[in-house]
């Protein structure tokens, strides 16, 4: 995978995620969007885009220190 797909997978999932904080009227906020990352991954099945979320949550981490 080159770094514009993980880019784009990247945007996709943080997108998911927003989308549904905003159907559950919850604040966007990091922490909100942290724990929304969280709850995907721990319910994701697929191998492969649970190490994707994990890159994700791990990036906005990384941005948050």
């Amino acid at each position: 995978m080159n770094s514009s797909e993980t880019e784009e997978i990247t945007d996709e999932i943080i997108g998911e995620a927003v989308l549904a904080l905003l159907k559950t009227n919850r604040p966007i906020t990091t922490p909100t969007l942290l724990v929304r990352l969280r709850l995907m991954q721990a319910t994701e099945s697929d191998r492969q885009r649970r190490k994707l979320i994990a890159a994700v949550i791990e990036e906005i981490c990384a941005k948050l220190a």
